[in-house]
């Protein structure tokens, strides 16, 4: 993570607030320069839940200063502890060790509470930060013989490059239904087509254990793109992709996505990961809902 900053005084002689590149977190820093701490601490807080280590940085910075609330050695430390373990360790220094120093018996347990909750072994246990979205325990579900989608009326007979992304549930007998659109660059007409070829496919079943199951299989289909050019070709997707490196959640989520499906982008699986990730903590509903089904459906694969 990039990381510039700007200084605030604190009870430990100089911490820092973080600045991190991505939409929430700028409008809770501009609150914070604003002097509207009790806003900035609201969206801080929501990041820090979610594991971002500026956002838990400035929760403790704050408290250790008193703004948005009374100060508090205690959380102020946790909070930076936190942060320290989420990837902000740069930012600290050696002032934690100083900091941990003064605390009493009382301050110790708020912090080693907050530590409990949101540092990074806490978060990923709860598949918050490095959720594991693969099903180790079944061999997926494969396309077995799929139609040629059709071009839409809407297209004008033009073979335009498009792109759609679903997922589909394939039944134990390998027949596909309840297909949900991701994605669909353009909209217009492109979608539908690609539901009439999947629901007209055949696949070989996903199995665990030998025996055939039902299983959820995300599926891409490509228009007017020649398959050596695989999603690159596509103007949309390399537009979000330049879009996503500058931080917009929605290109994030686009190119994530895409990225998820087509090794033809160059981004490995962690970073399509980590992108569809960004762009849920930055506030993008497709992203959240993604990340959100993703763990629904594999948390029967990770029992805690």
């Amino acid at each position: 993570m990039t990381v510039a900053s700007i200084r605030l005084a604190s009870c430990a002689g100089a911490l820092s607030i973080a600045v991190a590149a991505h939409a929430d977190f700028r409008a809770a820093l501009a609150d914070y320069n604003a002097g509207r701490y009790l806003a900035a601490h609201e969206q801080f807080q929501r990041l820090a839940e979610l594991g971002d280590c500026s956002s838990q940085f400035n929760l403790g910075a704050m408290a250790l200063k008193g703004q948005g609330g009374p100060k508090d050695s205690g959380s102020g430390v946790g909070w930076l502890r936190a942060a320290a373990a989420n990837g902000c360790q740069p930012l600290l220094g050696e002032k934690l060790l100083a900091l941990e120093a003064r605390l009493d018996a009382t301050e110790r347990r708020a912090a080693e509470e907050i530590v409990a909750r949101y540092g990074h072994e806490a978060l990923r246990a709860q598949g918050i930060v490095e959720p594991d979205f693969s099903c180790r325990t079944d061999t997926p579900a494969t396309l077995l013989d799929s139609p040629a989608p059709e071009y839409p009326p809407s297209a004008g007979g033009v073979r335009r490059p498009a792109l759609v992304i679903t997922v589909l549930t394939i039944g134990a007998d390998g027949l596909a239904r309840d297909p949900e659109i991701l994605l669909a660059l353009p909209g217009e007409g492109f979608a539908a087509s690609a539901v009439e070829a999947w629901l007209n496919s055949r696949f070989a079943p996903a199995t665990r254990a030998g025996a055939p199951v039902e299983s959820r299989l995300p599926a891409k289909l490509v228009f007017g793109v020649e398959g050596s050019q695989g999603l690159a070709g596509i103007e949309a997707v390399a537009r979000a992709r330049k879009r996503a490196d500058a931080g917009d959640a929605d290109a994030a989520y686009t190119t994530g996505l895409a990225a998820t499906l087509d090794a033809s982008l160059g981004i490995s699986s962690a970073r399509a990961g980590q992108l569809l990730l960004s762009a849920a903590r930055d506030g993008d509903a497709e992203a959240q809902y993604w990340v959100g089904r993703e763990l629904r459906a594999t948390a029967a694969c990770h029992p805690q």
